[in-house]
């Protein structure tokens, strides 16, 4: 499956109308409500008590910037997504979990958000541990500390709707 949108310059009121699934929906409505007069929401503006219906399946992964080059550590797994893996990879690097062509994929996308500073929304399929190739849909929001450097990445990963 290819991206279903990863351009920029979409208007966030058609990224919204584009997701499909109601989590994604609300997550994307947060993220935007949040961030701050012009800039990026961090962190430190997301109330996980508002979010508590996303929580399982959100994952936060740090963005930690080596020799210029942006590496993901998963800071935390929501349950329904480390099912949905097959394994909680909190506190593990992305090329812990994932090798080949799945971790350039995933980590061109992962870069993408950190360089645009704009969500992605795609559809993919995964090997999850003990499972096989497992559907994934997933909507990557930027999360900044200083509203402009992306340090943070929250995604929200469920069973695409047919």
């Amino acid at each position: 499956m290819t991206p279903v949108q990863n351009s920029p310059t979409v208007s966030p009121t058609s990224l919204r109308e584009s997701l499909v699934h109601p989590l994604h929906r609300e997550v994307y409505g947060y993220w935007r409500d949040i961030a701050p007069g012009g800039d990026l929401p961090g962190r430190q503006h997301v109330e996980p008590a508002s979010l508590q219906e996303l929580m399982p399946w959100t994952m936060l992964l740090d963005v930690i910037y080596a020799d210029g080059e942006p590496r993901f550590r998963f800071r935390l797994v929501g349950l329904r997504a480390a099912e949905r893996f097959g394994k909680d990879a909190t506190g593990l690097w992305l090329d812990d979990v994932a090798s080949g062509q799945q971790l350039q994929t995933v980590s061109d996308r992962f870069c993408t958000v950190v360089q645009t500073k704009a969500p992605l929304h795609y559809e993919d399929h995964s090997y999850a541990q003990g499972k096989g190739l497992v559907s994934i849909d997933t909507l990557a929001l930027p999360l900044a500390t200083d509203g402009q450097t992306v340090d943070m990445l929250m995604l929200v990963n469920v069973a695409p709707i047919s």
